[in-house]
């Protein structure tokens, strides 16, 4: 991979990524705090071929259900693997014996949130 990327190509376009802590909700039943709800998390990401102002799914109004188009976290790596030109269902590794990938056995990009013309 070193030697297909050009001097400068790294930097021309970067993905930038962030998120939320996962899981934290504004309630707790012990109201002893936030509770972990990992049903409901919020990603943000920019440049690198993902496609600006795109929403991809929601949660409900306090902010601890996925309930619209959820996605899995195995969906955000093959997503970054994808704007990274590598296509997850192929890129794997030799552990113990065994050839696995780095998104498991699932994984999928939301082709609504790439730009289209490539990665």
């Amino acid at each position: 991979m070193a030697q297909t990327v050009q001097p400068g190509d790294a930097y021309a376009n970067p993905l930038v990524k962030g998120l939320g802590e996962i899981g934290r909700a504004p309630i707790s039943p012990r109201m002893a705090g936030g509770d972990r709800k990992p049903h409901g998390f919020s990603v943000w990401r920019t440049g690198g071929g993902v496609k600006g102002g795109t929403i991809v799914g929601a949660t409900d109004e306090y902010g601890l259900e996925a309930v619209e188009k959820p996605k899995k976290v195995n969906d955000l790596h093959a997503t970054i693997l994808h704007l990274m030109g590598f296509d997850h269902t192929r890129l794997t590794y030799l552990h113990n014996g065994r050839y696995m990938r780095l998104t498991d056995v699932e994984g999928e990009v939301p082709q609504a949130a790439i730009r289209r013309g490539g990665a």
